[in-house]
């Protein structure tokens, strides 16, 4: 049986994805094929240090998007049936991930608000591309969502989307582990001096076994500290939550909310407290399910006082 998988990147994300796939090829998994869709921002020095066997997809030119909707695009750049994709921030931990003879368009699991997570999942690329389903997907991305999850999320048949059961992360550490696969969407071992959990560790270990993705992390590390995440998207990101409201949805309120806590900044969950004032309950689920109630932004202020001062607050 061939066990396709994918990765979407840019030049940022290649030390990331260094760590993924050899943990990946750690598995010794038969019928293994590999596939990176990326940028032209990638370097041929990059591609060279990567493990061998990869199969490099280039992203095509003339269609200007962030990498986070290349995966859309997936049923169209790659002539296979089927594949696991995962986002760079991850590592393969067991092989139980393709254990799974997926029938439906998408596969992944619950997010806790019946939505799925895009950033590890089962793609039919068979049933989108027949479907056209990928043309839906493509067509949506104008129109002001966030990223990917929301458009996978809600324009994908109801029918073919199969959750797994809801499974409560680790929220002290932030991240998801599903089937085997372990995605450090928040938490990030590059960003910490100190690592708290194991699978950190082994990132760690893991990076240290190539010098020159390990100088790629090192300046990534240099730029920031844990609680200021110089994550390529975030920037981005934040700009699209504050002017996405029409195509706001719960989970993206949720990893919102987890990457406000990791960069520390205070004026703007505030400002994003204020614009998404029916998000509230959402927002206190997460601080109690998270124990973040007392994370302190840097001014000083914790996250259930920001809270109840843009509650109070009057609208602009």
């Amino acid at each position: 049986m061939t066990k396709n998988v994918v990765f979407c990147t840019s030049k940022e994300a290649m030390f990331q994805l260094y760590v993924a796939i050899t943990s990946l090829f750690s598995l010794k998994l038969e019928g293994l094929k590999v596939y990176v869709i990326h940028d032209n921002s990638v370097t041929k020095e990059q591609i060279k240090e990567m493990p061998k066997g990869i199969k490099w997809v280039p992203f095509p030119d003339d269609i200007k998007l962030h990498p986070v909707y290349y995966r859309l695009y997936a049923a169209k750049l790659l002539d296979i049936d089927s594949c696991f994709y995962a986002d760079a921030d991850t590592i393969f931990i067991k092989s139980d991930f393709y254990s799974y003879d997926n029938q439906h368009m998408i596969t992944s699991f619950d997010t806790g608000f019946s939505t799925l997570c895009t950033g590890i999942m089962f793609m039919n690329l068979k049933k989108i591309r027949e479907a056209e389903v990928d043309d839906i997907w493509i067509s949506e991305i104008p129109k002001g969502h966030i990223s990917d999850e929301p458009i996978i999320n809600q324009f994908t048949p109801k029918d073919e989307i199969n959750l797994f059961p809801f499974t409560k992360p680790v929220f002290n550490q932030r991240n998801y582990e599903f089937m085997g696969v372990y995605h450090m969407n928040n938490s990030k071992p590059w960003l910490m001096e100190k690592v708290d959990f194991e699978e950190g560790d082994l990132w760690q270990d893991i990076i240290k076994t190539n010098q020159f993705f390990l100088e790629e992390s090192s300046v990534k590390f240099n730029e920031g500290n844990r609680n200021e995440a110089p994550e390529i998207m975030d920037d981005w990101f934040f700009k699209r939550c504050l002017k996405s409201k029409k195509n706001f949805d719960r989970i993206m309120m949720t990893t919102v909310f987890l990457k406000f806590a990791e960069d520390a900044d205070a004026d703007l969950f505030y400002a994003f407290l204020k614009q998404f004032k029916e998000w509230y309950p959402h927002v206190v689920e997460n601080l109690e399910m998270g124990n973040l109630a007392d994370f302190k932004f840097k001014n000083g202020e914790t996250a259930q006082e920001i809270l109840i001062k843009a509650k109070e607050a009057k609208d602009d």
